[in-house]
């Protein structure tokens, strides 16, 4: 399995800022998941990496969870952002380039959370414009965004960033309330 450590780098697999922040376990030369909690001067960003490997979904959202309950979301909230968040990470796991990362960047304030997710995808399109699983965070979200930029020989595979939002305000007209 890669590491930064057994190649002398990233060996073009990772980025360098994500192979960076990642933490070789020597033992099993695997990646193992690495939280980032809020630094002081930004007390409501989270980082999270995990390795882009479906096994790993129940982390993404076991933290999903706890962020969204610390922040003080509406279960309802937190039940959409969980499904939303679920949803896009499966996605790019099943896309991913063998030996890459997810990385999840969660940001709240008093009105709502954004999520930033990426990962190195080895088809150019994981959440089809017009899929199921695009029209399904459509209603889970207040707006999403998926962009995939081109191939990257470096990272063997196309760079894939999905942004989505969710307000705190449960009284949303989409859902008719």
């Amino acid at each position: 399995m890669y590491s930064p450590r057994n190649e002398g780098g990233n060996g073009g697999r990772v980025p360098d800022a994500v192979a960076a922040r990642m933490i070789a376990d020597t033992d099993t030369e695997r990646f193992v998941p690495y939280f980032e909690s809020a630094r002081k001067s930004d007390p409501g960003t989270v980082r999270l990496h995990v390795p882009a490997e479906v096994s790993y979904l129940w982390l993404l959202r076991r933290v999903t969870e706890n962020i969204m309950l610390t922040a003080d979301f509406t279960l309802d909230v937190m039940t959409d952002v969980g499904v939303a968040l679920d949803e896009v990470a499966s996605e790019l796991m099943v896309a991913a380039v063998h030996g890459t990362v997810i990385e999840c960047e969660f940001r709240y304030d008093a009105r709502r959370i954004r999520i930033r997710v990426t990962s190195v995808c080895e088809t150019g399109s994981p959440l089809e414009e017009d899929g199921f699983a695009r029209k399904a965070l459509g209603i889970l979200t207040d707006s999403i965004q998926a962009t995939t930029l081109a191939f990257n020989v470096a990272l063997a595979g196309y760079p894939v960033v999905v942004r989505f939002s969710r307000s705190r305000n449960t009284g949303d007209s989409r859902f008719g309330e």
